[in-house]
């Protein structure tokens, strides 16, 4: 029988039954070193970016690195909606994290979407960029469902641009040009493809063509 509050059983990272307290006080501790490692690396990072670039620069370089230096999980199981499922990936005994989370690009040197998205908009963030995310649909699976993705819109000079760094790193692999998914415009990307079914209002005051 295990130890539960409220009908749940709570395990510690070695999987031995505990107390919601002792659950809590370790799953705090583990969080905190995850966020001090995830931030180490994002310092990190931040931090070999040459001085005196532009902003447009600044996120080129940045595009450039994590393209190199972080891999796609291909071995994923999609839904029939088209998301997908991330098993957990173990580093600390029992407990661990998911390609999907935003600690596995830095942490793993692997993610999918989902996981690279909050990286980009926590280094603009330390950088004074604007950045968001937008959510849409790229290519189809074999049910006819398309495939959800999530990629970031980076905004320099007042102009969004869209900031692919999933698509950078496919290029990468397909030994095509990575940087063609770096801070283009919409009219761009929709040549490019595979994106569809997103949200382009941000994208209609947007005249200048890249």
């Amino acid at each position: 029988m295990g130890f539960t509050i409220k009908n749940r059983t709570y395990y510690n990272s070695l999987g031995q039954v505990v107390s919601k307290e002792i659950f809590e006080s370790e799953w705090e501790v583990f969080c905190q070193k995850l966020d001090e490692e995830y931030n180490k690396q994002l310092d990190g990072l931040i931090s070999i970016i040459p001085l005196g670039l532009s902003q447009e620069e600044k996120m080129k370089f940045v595009f450039s690195w994590l393209v190199n230096n972080i891999d796609y999980e291909h071995n994923l199981d999609y839904n029939n909606d088209g998301s997908v499922s991330c098993p957990l990936i173990s580093i600390y005994n029992n407990w661990g994290i998911r390609v999907s989370d935003k600690y596995a690009p830095l942490l793993l040197k692997k993610t999918i979407c989902s996981g690279i998205v909050p990286v980009i908009n926590d280094i603009c963030s330390k950088l004074g960029i604007e950045s968001t995310s937008i959510r849409g649909e790229t290519r189809e699976l074999e049910n006819g469902a398309r495939v959800k993705h999530i990629w970031n819109i980076i905004t320099i000079n007042g102009l969004p641009k869209h900031f692919d760094i999933v698509y950078g790193i496919y290029n990468r692999e397909k030994g095509m040009n990575p940087l063609d998914y770096c801070l283009i415009n919409d009219e761009t990307l929709q040549q490019l493809g595979p994106h569809c079914n997103y949200d382009t209002t941000i994208f209609a005051n947007n005249s200048i063509k890249k």
